[in-house]
């Protein structure tokens, strides 16, 4: 069984960063939200991919170059 999760966010101008600090790599987005689908994935008993899986499955989507993937898998807490 495949799970995939894909965000759109529409963003229609600069982003103003109140409170807090802006996010400097992408693991420290919307971090709140990464932990509901860790939980939610331990409940239902879905296993976490593998960093393999993951960057096969990015690369597949062509948007990335070889050097965006390379930075995404060391951000990658797998």
């Amino acid at each position: 069984m495949a799970f995939q999760v894909s965000p759109a966010i529409p963003v229609t101008g600069p982003l103003e960063y109140v409170g807090h600090r802006p996010p400097k790599r992408p693991k420290e987005c919307l971090p709140h939200i990464a932990d509901v689908l860790r939980e939610t994935a331990a409940e239902i008993g879905l296993n976490r991919p593998t960093a393999a899986q993951v960057s096969h499955a990015l690369g597949e989507y062509n948007l990335f170059s070889p050097d965006e993937l390379a930075a995404l898998e060391k951000e990658m807490p797998l």
